[in-house]
Protein backbone atom coordinates (compact mmCIF):
# COMPACT_ATOMS: atom_id res chain seq x y z
CA UNK A 1 0.00 0.00 0.00
CA UNK A 2 1.15 3.34 -0.69
CA UNK A 3 2.39 5.38 2.22
CA UNK A 4 2.84 8.62 0.87
CA UNK A 5 0.82 11.21 2.57
CA UNK A 6 -1.50 12.61 -0.36
CA UNK A 7 -4.17 15.77 -0.28
CA UNK A 8 -7.83 15.09 -0.38
CA UNK A 9 -7.81 16.95 -3.66
CA UNK A 10 -5.29 14.86 -5.42
CA UNK A 11 -7.37 11.50 -4.40
CA UNK A 12 -10.56 13.13 -5.60
CA UNK A 13 -8.80 14.05 -8.94
CA UNK A 14 -7.83 10.15 -9.08
CA UNK A 15 -11.04 8.85 -7.63
CA UNK A 16 -13.09 11.48 -10.61
CA UNK A 17 -10.83 10.06 -13.44
CA UNK A 18 -11.86 6.49 -12.82
CA UNK A 19 -15.68 7.59 -12.67
CA UNK A 20 -15.28 9.13 -15.83
CA UNK A 21 -13.16 6.12 -17.71
CA UNK A 22 -15.66 3.80 -16.07
CA UNK A 23 -18.75 5.89 -17.40
CA UNK A 24 -17.39 6.82 -20.30
CA UNK A 25 -17.41 10.24 -20.31
CA UNK A 26 -15.35 12.25 -22.47
CA UNK A 27 -16.25 15.44 -23.58
CA UNK A 28 -16.59 18.73 -21.11
CA UNK A 29 -20.32 18.68 -21.26
CA UNK A 30 -20.45 14.69 -20.75
CA UNK A 31 -18.57 15.13 -17.32
CA UNK A 32 -22.10 16.82 -16.01
CA UNK A 33 -23.63 13.57 -16.11
CA UNK A 34 -20.69 12.43 -13.62
CA UNK A 35 -22.96 14.31 -11.09
CA UNK A 36 -25.79 12.35 -11.88
CA UNK A 37 -23.62 9.30 -10.78
CA UNK A 38 -25.10 8.85 -7.31
CA UNK A 39 -21.97 6.57 -6.42
CA UNK A 40 -19.73 9.79 -6.89
CA UNK A 41 -21.68 11.50 -4.45
CA UNK A 42 -20.61 9.12 -1.52
CA UNK A 43 -16.66 9.37 -2.78
CA UNK A 44 -17.09 12.93 -2.96
CA UNK A 45 -18.70 13.67 0.86
CA UNK A 46 -15.93 11.47 1.86
CA UNK A 47 -13.28 13.82 0.12
CA UNK A 48 -14.58 16.86 1.05
CA UNK A 49 -15.41 15.83 5.03
CA UNK A 50 -11.22 14.41 4.50
CA UNK A 51 -9.66 17.96 3.17
CA UNK A 52 -11.90 19.41 6.24
CA UNK A 53 -9.99 18.01 8.15
CA UNK A 54 -6.73 18.71 6.52
CA UNK A 55 -5.91 21.70 7.93
CA UNK A 56 -8.59 22.85 10.15
CA UNK A 57 -9.12 26.79 9.64
CA UNK A 58 -12.14 28.76 10.44
CA UNK A 59 -13.85 28.49 6.77
CA UNK A 60 -12.82 24.59 7.18
CA UNK A 61 -14.78 24.05 10.32
CA UNK A 62 -17.95 26.39 8.79
CA UNK A 63 -17.69 23.83 5.68
CA UNK A 64 -17.07 20.88 7.63
CA UNK A 65 -20.36 22.30 10.10
CA UNK A 66 -22.83 22.52 6.96
CA UNK A 67 -21.07 18.75 5.37
CA UNK A 68 -22.00 17.33 9.04
CA UNK A 69 -25.84 18.45 8.30
CA UNK A 70 -26.17 16.70 5.21
CA UNK A 71 -24.89 13.59 6.24
CA UNK A 72 -28.12 11.55 6.53
CA UNK A 73 -29.46 13.13 3.14
CA UNK A 74 -26.00 12.03 1.29
CA UNK A 75 -25.52 8.70 4.13
CA UNK A 76 -29.43 7.87 2.98
CA UNK A 77 -29.23 8.62 -0.60
CA UNK A 78 -26.52 6.95 -2.02
CA UNK A 79 -26.78 4.20 0.97
CA UNK A 80 -23.42 3.99 1.38
CA UNK A 81 -21.20 4.17 4.57
CA UNK A 82 -17.56 5.67 4.36
CA UNK A 83 -16.65 6.57 8.08
CA UNK A 84 -14.72 9.52 8.30
CA UNK A 85 -10.84 7.92 10.25
CA UNK A 86 -10.88 5.68 7.49
CA UNK A 87 -7.93 5.68 5.60
CA UNK A 88 -9.01 5.39 1.87
CA UNK A 89 -6.45 6.23 -1.03
CA UNK A 90 -7.01 8.04 -4.44
CA UNK A 91 -8.72 6.10 -7.27
CA UNK A 92 -11.61 4.74 -4.68
CA UNK A 93 -14.60 3.58 -7.70
CA UNK A 94 -18.00 2.54 -6.25
CA UNK A 95 -19.62 0.45 -9.41
CA UNK A 96 -23.04 0.60 -6.87
CA UNK A 97 -23.05 2.13 -3.70
CA UNK A 98 -25.81 -0.04 -2.31
CA UNK A 99 -25.01 -1.10 1.42
CA UNK A 100 -20.81 -0.42 0.77
CA UNK A 101 -19.58 0.15 4.31
CA UNK A 102 -16.28 1.04 5.46
CA UNK A 103 -15.14 1.03 9.21
CA UNK A 104 -13.24 3.84 11.20
CA UNK A 105 -9.35 3.05 10.83
CA UNK A 106 -9.58 0.58 8.00
CA UNK A 107 -6.76 1.18 4.91
CA UNK A 108 -8.20 0.70 1.41
CA UNK A 109 -5.01 1.56 -1.17
CA UNK A 110 -4.85 3.19 -4.28
CA UNK A 111 -7.54 2.14 -7.37
CA UNK A 112 -9.68 -0.21 -4.97
CA UNK A 113 -12.97 -1.07 -6.71
CA UNK A 114 -15.86 -2.25 -4.80
CA UNK A 115 -19.56 -3.18 -5.86
CA UNK A 116 -22.76 -3.15 -3.97
CA UNK A 117 -23.26 -4.76 -0.58
CA UNK A 118 -19.51 -4.85 0.31
CA UNK A 119 -18.40 -4.81 4.50
CA UNK A 120 -14.74 -3.82 5.56
CA UNK A 121 -15.20 -3.83 9.44
CA UNK A 122 -14.16 -4.72 12.87
CA UNK A 123 -14.86 -7.97 14.36
CA UNK A 124 -18.19 -8.48 16.39
CA UNK A 125 -15.81 -7.41 19.19
CA UNK A 126 -15.35 -3.59 17.73
CA UNK A 127 -12.15 -1.56 17.46
CA UNK A 128 -10.22 -4.35 19.53
CA UNK A 129 -10.19 -6.42 16.87
CA UNK A 130 -8.19 -4.59 14.13
CA UNK A 131 -9.64 -3.35 11.22
CA UNK A 132 -8.62 -4.46 7.54
CA UNK A 133 -5.90 -3.33 5.24
CA UNK A 134 -6.79 -3.50 1.66
CA UNK A 135 -3.70 -3.55 -0.97
CA UNK A 136 -3.32 -1.52 -4.23
CA UNK A 137 -5.48 -2.41 -7.31
CA UNK A 138 -8.30 -4.50 -5.31
CA UNK A 139 -10.81 -5.80 -6.51
CA UNK A 140 -14.32 -6.16 -4.15
CA UNK A 141 -17.00 -8.15 -5.67
CA UNK A 142 -20.65 -7.76 -4.43
CA UNK A 143 -21.63 -8.56 -1.14
CA UNK A 144 -17.83 -9.35 0.07
CA UNK A 145 -17.19 -8.94 3.80
CA UNK A 146 -13.53 -8.17 4.90
CA UNK A 147 -13.43 -8.42 8.67
CA UNK A 148 -10.78 -8.08 11.43
CA UNK A 149 -7.34 -7.52 11.46
CA UNK A 150 -6.51 -8.76 7.92
CA UNK A 151 -4.26 -7.70 5.59
CA UNK A 152 -5.62 -7.59 1.68
CA UNK A 153 -2.30 -7.64 -0.38
CA UNK A 154 -1.88 -5.54 -3.97
CA UNK A 155 -4.20 -6.90 -7.23
CA UNK A 156 -6.50 -9.50 -4.98
CA UNK A 157 -10.03 -10.05 -5.92
CA UNK A 158 -12.11 -11.18 -3.48
CA UNK A 159 -15.60 -13.26 -4.96
CA UNK A 160 -19.33 -12.53 -4.54
CA UNK A 161 -20.65 -12.82 -1.19
CA UNK A 162 -17.02 -14.28 0.27
CA UNK A 163 -16.22 -13.50 3.85
CA UNK A 164 -12.57 -13.09 4.59
CA UNK A 165 -11.16 -13.45 7.95
CA UNK A 166 -7.55 -14.76 7.09
CA UNK A 167 -5.16 -12.79 5.39
CA UNK A 168 -4.71 -13.08 1.79
CA UNK A 169 -1.55 -12.72 -0.25
CA UNK A 170 -0.98 -10.64 -3.09
CA UNK A 171 -2.31 -11.57 -6.60
CA UNK A 172 -4.72 -14.43 -5.19
CA UNK A 173 -8.38 -14.63 -5.57
CA UNK A 174 -10.33 -15.15 -1.92
CA UNK A 175 -13.95 -17.19 -2.46
CA UNK A 176 -16.00 -18.84 0.28
CA UNK A 177 -17.32 -18.32 3.13
CA UNK A 178 -14.95 -18.55 5.06
CA UNK A 179 -13.10 -17.69 1.72
CA UNK A 180 -10.07 -20.06 1.27
CA UNK A 181 -7.36 -18.06 -1.22
CA UNK A 182 -6.77 -18.96 -4.70
CA UNK A 183 -3.49 -18.23 -6.63
CA UNK A 184 -3.79 -16.66 -9.87
CA UNK A 185 -2.00 -18.62 -12.78
CA UNK A 186 -1.79 -17.55 -16.29
CA UNK A 187 -3.01 -21.16 -16.84
CA UNK A 188 -4.57 -22.14 -14.34
CA UNK A 189 -6.29 -21.51 -10.58
CA UNK A 190 -4.92 -23.63 -7.74
CA UNK A 191 -6.30 -23.76 -4.04
CA UNK A 192 -3.85 -23.66 -1.75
Amino acid sequence: MNACKESALSKLRCDTGRFVEDHGLSSWPSLFKLFLVVEYWAVLYFRLCEYCAEKPTILRRVFRLFLALGKPFVEGFTSCRLRHGAIIDGGLLLHHSMGVAIAVGAKVGRNCTMFSGVTIAHKANGKSSGAPVIGDNVKLMAGCKILGNVVLGDNVIVGANSVVLTDVPAGAIAVGIPARILQRDANSLEEQ
